[in-house]
């Protein structure tokens, strides 16, 4: 090879060597450029995951706080703090993702010491709904005890009241004495009616005199201290375990005697029990009107009746349901013995006169109807028979005199 050959040859390779350098640095500078572009990327994903780091730390932190207070709200004895004793304040320079990964790590530990609690703070929960619960049900009950005890109370006041004026109005009528009832006639029975208080029949009485009142206990017992009459067969009345003999219930009417006991006590104080119709010409007077003060139906103004007291009144204790004559308690409050044996047919052959009853019979005749009765038994007309040697709490008399 000639010298020129030589030259042009290394030439050559010189030219290959600097093109070689120039692609090398080109290829650095291009992957220096990638590099750079990734690491901005890397730097800015890391930025956004410290970011969301921070954030779910912080969420981590107010979730931890908040179990915390809801165990302390229960009075609850926990270790939470011993198992998130992994730092919870962020320190200096410290990377989020890394204190975010110890929480995490502490997470678990923390849970089952919360789920530890569960049971005991569903039970606090559950005993703090069933004190509650506990007391509203005592608050309710103590609302309705005090209620109750000021109804009652009410109640016994106004009982007092009233037994305190029918006790007035009884001593009154036993001091105003029998009334009057004139002779002449009046019309007996039901009209248009069925049973025994038909047919209905005009009789003609004689004039004579009535109690205004029932027998009370206190003239009963008269008769007793006499010894003609017989005590009666029970010192109780339906909610009284003490009533005859007591006191308090002198002027109420005497109860559980049998029609011998009403005939003998009428027969010592200078009278007789009084026949059927004349008890029902002083109830109702001459027109046929169906109680003692008219026609209208019975109230708790006007007499004692279908239970509304549930026992006797004192007598008298109901002027406005006095009869056109003046006597008193001949709607309810006891029934009351009359001289008559029961007849269902009697009605179709009584004299028109001054009628008797029948001769003889099983039961004797009762008028008026109790405290224990509805409205129909307490109508003037109204009959009940009853055997002459029973007694009960809703039975009495009152007798007749002539004038």
């Amino acid at each position: 090879m000639t010298e020129p050959d030589l030259i042009q040859q290394q030439r050559a390779i010189l030219r290959d060597f600097r093109q070689a350098i120039t692609q090398r640095t080109q290829a650095e500078s291009a992957a220096e450029s990638r590099r750079q572009t990734e690491r901005a990327a890397a730097d800015t994903a890391l930025s956004q995951v410290r970011q969301k780091a921070g954030g779910l730390l912080g969420d981590a932190r107010r979730a931890l706080e908040e179990a915390k207070a809801i165990l302390t709200r229960a009075g609850l004895q926990t270790g939470l703090d011993q198992a998130v004793a992994a730092p919870t304040t962020e320190q200096p320079g410290a990377d989020p993702a890394t204190e975010l990964t110890r929480s995490a790590s502490a997470a678990p530990t923390a849970r089952d010491a919360i789920d530890s609690d569960i049971p005991a703070l569903q039970k606090a929960r559950k005993d703090a709904a069933n004190r509650r619960r506990h007391l509203v049900a005592g608050a309710l009950l103590g609302i309705l005890a005090v209620a109750v005890a000021g109804y009652l109370a009410a109640r016994a006041v106004q009982n007092t009241r009233r037994e305190a004026r029918q006790n007035r109005l009884a001593v009154a009528a036993l001091a105003a004495g029998p009334v009057l009832v004139p002779a002449g006639e009046f019309r007996m029975g039901t009209a248009g009616g069925s049973g025994d208080e038909t047919p209905q029949h005009t009789v003609y009485l004689d004039a004579f005199q009535i109690d205004r009142t029932e027998v009370t206990n206190a003239l009963y017992a008269q008769c007793v201290a006499a010894g003609v009459c017989t005590a009666p067969s029970s010192v109780n009345s339906n909610k009284r375990s003490s009533y005859y003999g007591n006191s308090q219930f002198a002027n109420y009417p005497v109860i559980n005697v049998s029609w011998e006991d009403a005939r003998k006590y009428c027969a010592w104080s200078g009278g007789r029990l009084p026949t059927e119709a004349e008890w029902e010409k002083a109830a109702r007077g001459t027109d046929g009107r169906a109680y003692p003060w008219g026609n209208e139906s019975p109230d708790a103004q006007r007499c004692n009746f279908d239970r509304n007291i549930g026992d006797t009144t004192p007598v008298g204790g109901y002027p406005a349901g006095a009869s056109p004559y003046g006597a008193l308690d001949m709607a309810g409050n006891v029934w009351e013995w009359t001289a008559d044996w029961y007849a269902e047919e009697y009605y179709a052959t009584s004299p028109a006169a001054n009628p008797q009853g029948p001769a003889t019979g099983d039961a004797r005749v009762l008028r008026g109807g109790s405290w224990y009765n509805d409205e129909r038994s307490v109508r003037a007309a109204n009959r009940y028979g009853d055997f002459p040697g029973d007694w009960d709490d809703f039975i009495g008399f009152r007798c007749v005199r002539s004038p």
